[in-house]
């Protein structure tokens, strides 16, 4: 009465057998259309019989039908899944690597475009450089042109001025000789007062020449004290 099976080879294909299960799943190409199956029994007196096995489609069904000794049978399935040519993951990888193109292409441009603006950049820069000296040079050479060129007499004349200027400068207004010859004259003038004064009051006689020659030195001394302010 021993139906069981211990084991089922495919040729060309895993099946995950298990003896305690009835039905069992296999994928297979889709251009095959029967398989090579060997069966191994556990009992040697039993027999079986495989139904199904022909054009096979995706969800046929392969039975094999064991028959023990004492005529008891026992049915197994293998369901079959066709395997369809799948082009997803080809057009991913496809779609992938053209990106992937894209993107290198993109970058390698991108760098092109900076290092060329770079260049231009450095060339705008030396040229405004370039300017810049070509426009200071001509600035210096129209200061150059705008200066007068200064003649012999002209610089003696200059320096004549300047010496003038500086003596001019450098006169002593208040020096220790006008300041002595100030106090001399003042003090000449006081002292004449002082006579003047002391013959009035002693009431001495005063000739007209003395008289002529007092007046004559006040008007000096009054001559000196006005030039020495003025």
């Amino acid at each position: 009465s021993n139906t069981s099976i211990k084991s089922i080879d495919i040729k060309g294909y895993n099946l995950n057998f298990n003896k305690n299960a009835r039905t069992f799943y296999l994928t297979i190409n889709k251009n095959d259309t029967k398989l090579d199956i060997d069966i191994d029994l556990n009992d040697k007196t039993s027999s079986y019989e495989i139904e199904g096995n022909k054009n096979l489609k995706d969800g046929s069904e392969i039975r094999i039908i064991v028959t023990a000794e004492d005529d008891s049978t026992d049915t197994y399935r293998i369901i079959i899944q066709k395997k369809d040519t799948n082009y997803v993951p080809l057009i991913i990888g496809i779609v992938t690597l053209v990106i992937i193109i894209i993107i290198v292409i993109v970058l390698i441009n991108k760098k092109n475009k900076n290092n060329k603006n770079d260049k231009i950049k450095d060339i705008n820069k030396n040229t405004e450089t370039k300017k810049e000296v070509v426009k200071t040079t001509d600035n210096d050479q129209e200061k150059t042109k705008q200066m007068p060129s200064i003649s012999s007499d002209t610089l003696t004349n200059n320096v004549d001025e300047n010496n003038d200027y500086e003596d001019d400068d450098h006169l002593p207004t208040d020096n220790d000789e006008e300041e002595e010859t100030r106090m001399l004259s003042y003090a000449e003038r006081v002292e004449v007062e002082k006579s003047l004064n002391a013959s009035t009051n002693e009431n001495e006689p005063v000739d007209d020449l003395e008289k002529t020659k007092t007046m004559n030195l006040s008007s000096e001394i009054d001559k000196a004290f006005y030039d020495t302010f003025n």
